[in-house]
């Protein structure tokens, strides 16, 4: 392996040396940037929204984890210290650190040294809304993390979730009304709109029988979602789904039981005639380890090749001219800027209306 004195003097090296040495190191390299950034990290939950008072759990899952040495941690928004840490020394894991009303644990693949696949387990006893914020985990040697994932937690029995925050003209579009506490519910739940006088659909929710009760027009269709069909199911949902969006579909929606007389507040929906409402701005992805590999690689041979670049053919060492700017391009260069974009942060580029 090359020392840091052989890397601070690579531009010093004679033509021959460099390119005697520059693969062997470039391969050296790669497959160092390989076994360093190679592991993969994705948050897990076990629903995308969870339920006040009751429990919920979050899995962090680590793939391409053979051999793996590390500590795993748990983070959210609201605390600039990790909510519970694991300790993964090849075949052995252990919990380090789990706060007060969570409990966590080591999970499928963790106490092998070979498998490729670990999750790590945090259960939070009683979930409430100071857990409705932004999570994540990773591995923090690797300095390697899963994406921002935003937790809704709901309090009230209904609630109205719509397939996203926006809706696009001429593109389908979903609302999902959920209730919760629905044990052996009886009732009669119903979706509305600020531009209907009734119900623009309903369903008959008797015990583990579901129907739906309003034939809906051709614009829309009507569904008994998960849930619907067990009597001792505490969750049910309900599906409404509008066949192609228009203008006339931006207002406000809700949705709720008939003889309990409970509903959700107003959502308003807004409608976009192009994606470009929808998908707001560019996502920015991760970068691959054989793309970081590419870049780091692209950088030391800039910075590798003497000064006064050089160019070999057929055997004949040729030296290129410098190309010198003159002051009056230097001012030009000058008066040109390049409007910079700002992107989002991690934060503001998640969507908290989606569930994932």
């Amino acid at each position: 392996m090359f020392s840091i004195g052989k890397l601070v003097a690579l531009s010093c090296w004679s033509r021959t040396q460099f390119f005697m040495l520059w693969k062997p190191f470039l391969l050296a390299l790669v497959l160092i940037c390989d076994v360093c950034l190679g592991a993969t990290v994705s948050l897990d939950r076990s629903y995308h929204i969870g339920m006040s008072d009751e429990p919920f759990t979050f899995t962090c899952v680590i793939q391409q984890a053979g051999g793996l040495v590390d500590t795993v941690e748990f983070f959210n928004s609201n605390s600039d210290k990790p909510i519970a840490t694991f300790q993964q020394n090849s075949a052995l894991c252990y919990v380090l650190i789990t706060r007060q009303d969570h409990s966590s644990s080591c999970g499928i693949g963790t106490d092998s040294n070979s498998s490729t696949t670990k999750k790590y387990i945090l259960k939070i006893n009683s979930i409430t809304e100071s857990d409705q914020t932004y999570w994540r985990c990773g591995l923090k040697r690797a300095n390697t993390f899963s994406e921002y994932i935003y937790q809704h937690v709901l309090s009230e029995r209904v609630y109205l979730e719509g397939s996203y925050k926006y809706a696009v003209e001429d593109e389908p579009f979903t609302y999902t009304c959920l209730i919760r506490q629905a044990a052996g519910l009886v009732d009669t739940v119903a979706f509305f709109n600020g531009n209907s006088a009734g119900p623009v659909a309903s369903f008959e929710q008797n015990g583990g029988s579901c129907s739906v009760l309003i034939p809906e027009p051709d614009e829309y269709s009507a569904s008994c979602g998960p849930g619907t069909d067990s009597n001792l199911s505490t969750y049910k949902n309900y599906v409404l789904k509008i066949k192609s969006i228009a203008g006339r579909y931006e207002t406000n929606w809700w949705c709720g039981l008939n003889t309990a007389k409970q509903f959700t507040s107003n959502v308003y929906l807004r409608v976009y005639n192009d994606y470009w409402g929808v998908k707001g701005r560019p996502k920015v992805s991760g970068l691959s380890a054989g793309a970081i590999s590419g870049i780091v690689i692209g950088i030391l041979l800039a910075v590798a090749i003497p000064r006064g670049v050089h160019s070999f053919t057929r055997g004949k060492y040729k030296r290129k001219k410098q190309v010198h700017r003159t002051n009056k391009q230097n001012g030009q260069l000058k008066n040109n800027k390049i409007q910079s974009t700002t992107l989002p942060s991690p934060l503001t580029s998640v969507p908290i209306w989606k569930a994932k």
